[in-house]
């Protein structure tokens, strides 16, 4: 509460509020004849628990209350309480045009819940957060991830690789000695193991819903063991691109997503938020795969970068091979000769149709 005081809380509440107002203007194409007043955000939670659905509708409904205060528009929220399907839901209502917000927070298993209509041209982003791994059957999750939806999944790796009961379901796969090869497979540690029941997670996943993208981003506890993993699907470049920049944010370690809290507490090693990669070492793995060839399009490095490995695209990687001693970034030409500007030295601008050369 004394947060929701301080300059510094209002000054978060109007970078949100400018942020939604952006990306939804974004999102909504010209052509649907959606005017900034027809935008709305959905937000929908789920919560078998009884205690903990009551201590999340109070937490909503108290800061729902203040967010509206700090607007000056306090008098614009609805609330309202009943039952749908057989369980307890309460929603609430944002009224004013500006800020058009409905939170709906459900009484019930996730199994239960059925994905909510959308519009053409909405996205959605499912946040899923188990206790264990049965409460999240595989033929539940894939109606989640289609052409408008992504997934965030908590995928509990090492409570897979410990147990066998109910994995059947998990991964959608009748076979209890084929479940049982996939997370015995690889080197035999506790681990590996962990890691390759995501792995095996994320394939199945594709396969059943058609996701093309996946991340996973590894959590470990003090003792420096796998806890869980995070893995987000995505059928959208854009939605990879975003995933990746926050996981990228986030890791203790370069060239791969993961976060121990051994590091920060046996180690006393700080976690910094925010991107640390070297892009001296993606520049050495951009040179490494396009060594010796000619007239590549920039479409195709930024292209490896987000999709074949662990970095997030930066135009100043391609700078650091430009610019090294000899050149490995030998020649830039723009591929659109209706193009009269030049580029400066060093530089990349979307203007142009970039073809690269690289030296051999």
């Amino acid at each position: 509460m004394y947060m929701s005081e301080s300059l510094e809380w209002d000054q978060l509440q109007g970078d949100m509020v400018r942020t939604i107002q952006e990306e939804s203007e974004a999102i909504i194409p010209r052509q649907s004849g959606y005017e900034c007043s027809k935008k709305k955000m959905y937000l929908y939670f789920i919560e078998k628990d009884g205690k903990c659905f009551t201590q999340l509708v109070k937490c909503v409904k108290t800061y729902l209350y203040i967010f509206l205060r700090q607007l000056g528009i306090n008098n614009h929220l609805i609330v309202k309480q009943g039952a749908n399907h057989g369980y307890e839901t309460v929603d609430f209502y944002i009224t004013h045009k500006d800020f058009p917000l409905e939170c709906h927070i459900s009484n019930c298993e996730f199994k239960d819940f059925e994905p909510p209509q959308m519009p053409e041209w909405s996205r959605r982003l499912t946040f899923l957060d188990p206790f264990g791994y049965s409460d999240t059957p595989m033929e539940q999750v894939r109606k989640y991830v289609d052409d408008h939806s992504e997934v965030f999944i908590n995928f509990m790796s090492h409570q897979v690789n410990d147990a066998i009961e109910k994995i059947a379901a998990l991964y959608g796969i009748p076979l209890r000695q084929f479940v049982l090869n996939i997370i015995r497979m690889g080197e035999n540690t506790p681990a590996t193991n962990a890691k390759n029941c995501s792995r095996s997670y994320i394939e199945h996943i594709k396969e059943y819903t058609g996701a093309e993208y996946a991340l996973m981003f590894e959590i470990r506890g003090r003792k420096n063991a796998v806890i869980y993993h995070l893995i987000h699907f995505t059928h959208h470049r854009k939605g990879l691109e975003a995933m990746k920049e926050s996981m990228n944010t986030c890791s203790q370690y370069e060239g791969t997503f993961k976060m121990s809290d051994y590091r920060i507490v046996c180690e006393g090693i700080a976690l910094t938020i925010g991107n640390q990669q070297d892009d001296a070492i993606v520049a050495e793995d951009v040179y490494r795969e396009f060594r010796g060839k000619q007239g590549v399009p920039i479409g195709d490095v930024e292209t490896f970068v987000w999709e074949h490995s662990p970095y997030v695209y930066r135009k100043g990687i391609l700078k650091i091979l430009e610019t090294s001693d000899p050149p490995r970034l030998i020649s830039v030409e723009n591929e659109d000769t209706e193009e009269a500007r030049d580029r400066r030295r060093n530089s990349y601008p979307d203007w142009g149709k970039w073809l690269l050369t690289f030296a051999d």
